[in-house]
């Protein structure tokens, strides 16, 4: 049996689009900002390798949701929306600088996306 993916209505359609453009941009920017800005030669990563180590461990909680968010499933959106508080919260407690914000904004965004993503999907509006 194969399951066919769900019928979008036009406003849960936006909300997922919005989610998932904002999911890209928060992954593009967990890699870009070490590489913009990488630590100095005082700290342990600044090779490549750990560079690299770096952005799997800070993408991984994130890399988890992608079947779910090709399947547009509302189950998966909500606790999208609960992973996007984490790293809201730990940009706001350990960074600053342009970056940052722009990090924090997409991590806003894909919260208020999946967020009216559910409740749309689930109400059929």
């Amino acid at each position: 049996m194969s399951k066919t993916t769900p019928t979008v209505t036009p406003k849960a359609s936006l909300a997922w689009w919005t989610m998932a453009l904002s999911y890209l941009a928060t992954l593009a920017l967990l890699a870009a900002i070490p590489i913009v800005s990488p630590p100095t030669e005082d700290n342990l990563g600044a090779n490549v390798t750990g560079i690299l180590i770096g952005w799997v461990i800070m993408s991984l909680p994130l890399l988890l949701f992608i079947p779910g968010i090709l399947k547009k499933s509302p189950y998966v959106a909500s606790w999208l929306s609960y992973v996007s508080l984490m790293y809201f919260v730990l940009v706001m407690a350990l960074s600053s600088g342009v970056w940052i914000w722009l990090l924090s904004a997409s991590s806003v965004m894909m919260f208020l996306g999946s967020m009216m993503f559910t409740r749309w999907q689930k109400a059929g509006i």
